[in-house]
């Protein structure tokens, strides 16, 4: 087990130091916690939060779901 963490730790490293950032919605999700900004403002949202009709609906742009 201890020869099994070796390449982990090596992905982890490189991914540290020479790893992008990732973004706000790395994989175009349409649940709500993907719709706001990483971080979060304080409140999420202003005013109403989004109404997620298909929450499912992977790679598809928010206009797209309506």
């Amino acid at each position: 087990m201890a020869i099994s963490t070796i390449p982990f730790l090596i992905n982890l490293f490189l991914s540290v130091r020479n790893g992008k950032d990732a973004g706000d919605n790395p994989w175009n999700a349409l649940t709500p916690e993907w719709l706001t900004s990483s971080p979060p403002p304080v409140e999420n949202w202003e005013g109403e939060a989004p109404l997620v009709e298909e929450p499912y609906g992977y790679g598809k742009e928010i206009s797209e779901q309506k």
